[in-house]
């Protein structure tokens, strides 16, 4: 059986040699500021994903800090992205919606240029 990958294209083809650059000269993570963990992923891989109460409760002992940021934890985006490797346009399109509504505790919303490009593709 063959697995779709994400396609990362538009990213890159939206970058500039200096945005590159800039990327190149971050350094990698996770990493320790004024006494907190700053994790794009997890502290075992920085592009995974964490979903669900166990996803996080088997990366607590790797924590060093006693407040940790992570980038990698919006559920519906994540299912959105798989819904998007498997062609499931249904579900792409409840995924937006959800994403659409600011977020009850943050008021984060994902930005309707991104809510767009996901529906594109």
């Amino acid at each position: 059986m063959t697995v779709p990958v994400m396609d990362t294209s538009t990213t890159r083809n939206a970058l500039t040699p200096a945005n590159r650059e800039f990327l190149a000269q971050l350094p990698r993570g996770p990493l320790r500021y004024a006494g907190f963990d700053l994790i794009h992923g997890s502290p075992a891989d920085e592009d995974e994903y964490l979903i669900t109460l166990t996803d996080i409760a088997l990366i607590r002992p790797y924590l060093g800090a006693q407040l940790s940021f992570f980038g990698h934890t919006q559920s519906d985006y994540a299912r959105m992205n798989r819904a998007k490797v498997w062609a499931r346009w249904d579900e792409v399109l409840e995924c937006v919606e959800r994403l659409r509504k600011p977020d009850r505790m943050t008021g984060a919303a994902i930005p309707e240029l991104e809510l767009v490009r996901s529906r594109a593709g």
